[in-house]
């Protein structure tokens, strides 16, 4: 019988970022590499930010039968949480219950049958991923939700040490004006304020830098 998924497994689950786009895994997989790959911090959240994606899709490669499915329900569940500028959309698909469920077997898995010991693994930040990014969402919602540039952008957040460094900021749609430096303007107050950090916002579009903010201490320049 499965023993209960406790809420260490939840922890150990919240750190693992299941970004899981493309894997392949089935056909019998490999546990001995696929546990080799995770007992060497491959997919495991070191504390310094999101796991990349690329870690994750050597995993589902050697998924083995019994976890493989749940690998690739997470990789069809998986958004690129980034892209999302609706609050509601936001928390939807990072606290599917589908999902959820899914990343408790996967933890619980891995902990089962790769002789991962959960106390060594880092406990889930609650200021990573989904919740940090809807709560910046939920501070542009709430004060600049009439700005039409508040449709048109995505946020992608970095960290260093664990914690919250900068931000950067993605026009989707061509920016008009003034728009650029109003964004930089208007996350000043959430990141060096609200949050503390003390690295850039960049507004980018493409590949081209429009506006940036280097600290606290100074002001957000056209670019």
């Amino acid at each position: 019988m499965p023993r209960p998924v406790t809420n260490k497994l939840l922890a150990i689950a919240a750190a693992i970022g299941f970004v899981l786009a493309g894997c392949g895994g089935g056909d019998g997989g490999d546990l001995e590499a696929y546990c080799t790959l995770i007992r060497d911090g491959v997919g495991i959240d070191n504390g310094e930010g999101l796991v990349d994606a690329a870690e994750y899709e050597r995993l589902g490669e050697v998924a083995p039968d019994g976890i493989d499915q749940v690998v690739e329900r997470l990789a069809n569940a998986s958004r690129d949480l980034s892209e999302i500028t609706d609050l509601d959309q936001l928390f939807d698909a990072a606290f599917d219950p589908e999902a959820q469920a899914a990343r408790d077997e996967f933890a619980a898995f891995a902990v089962d049958n790769c002789d991962l010991d959960a106390d060594a693994l880092p406990e889930g930040r609650v200021d990573s991923s989904a919740e940090l990014l809807a709560d910046l969402v939920d501070y542009v919602q709430a004060n600049f939700a009439n700005e039409a540039w508040a449709s048109k952008v995505r946020y992608e957040t970095e960290r260093r040490g664990g914690e919250l460094h900068g931000i950067t900021v993605t026009f989707r749609d061509p920016s008009v004006g003034d728009e650029p430096i109003s964004v930089c303007n208007a996350l000043r107050p959430w990141l060096y304020d609200i949050r503390g950090a003390d690295g850039p916002i960049e507004v980018v579009s493409a590949d081209l830098a429009l506006a940036r903010s280097d600290g606290p201490d100074t002001g957000c320049v056209a670019l």
